[in-house]
């Protein structure tokens, strides 16, 4: 149980109310939906409506503070656990760089093998001059093989980014030679198509 969890469900208990009194006490008469949205709060600490979290604090007499620390305590672990998982999940490779947004996007969103190649899993068994070497030479076959641009659009490959742990990257220019080391966690460029 969440800290927000805790401090909705004392306050609510304190004033003898069930959940669906809640939802209707903060306005909804689609109690279902409301029921969904406190639900929603509680696990993710997120909300779309500012009526609704001021209506709570009104409601239920928690004072705005411990509420925004309860809050904060649910999205750290959603943050910690999200960290756990890539960590978990993590495999090194290499994700390419353009000089400009790749168009088609939805092919980028749709393809990733056009911009984000896997490595040999053994890479990391090579000495490290070795490791990178290989590195750019598996770089150079993938321009090669688009020869330099995005398929399908304009964008050049300008370069990449090796990322040889999940807390360490190396990114390099477009001739194989380092460009910046980061020892710390570099956020993977995300593409992807919502379908509504």
């Amino acid at each position: 149980m969440s800290r927000l969890d805790v401090v909705i469900r004392e306050e609510r208990l304190n004033l003898g109310i069930t959940e669906k009194q809640l939802v209707e006490k903060l306005g909804y008469s689609n109690t279902n939906k409301g029921i969904r949205r406190l639900n929603h709060f509680i696990q993710t600490g997120e909300c779309r409506e500012k009526r609704f979290i001021e209506n709570l604090v009104k409601f239920l007499r928690i004072s705005p503070p411990v509420l925004k620390n309860a809050i904060d305590s649910v999205k750290e672990k959603i943050l910690e656990k999200r960290e756990r998982l890539e960590r978990e999940s993590f495999k090194p490779h290499i994700e390419m760089k353009m000089d400009e947004i790749p168009r088609p996007i939805f092919l980028a969103a749709l393809v990733p093998k056009f911009w984000k190649i896997p490595v040999p899993p053994d890479i990391q068994d090579l000495g490290y001059e070795e490791e990178l070497q290989k590195v750019r030479e598996i770089y150079k076959k993938h321009w090669k093989q688009y020869n330099g641009v995005f398929p399908g659009g304009s964008a050049q490959y300008i370069g990449f980014r090796y990322y040889r742990s999940y807390d360490e990257s190396i990114l390099f220019d477009n001739d194989g030679g380092i460009v910046r080391i980061e020892k710390k966690h570099i956020p993977e460029t995300q593409a992807y198509v919502r379908i509504k």
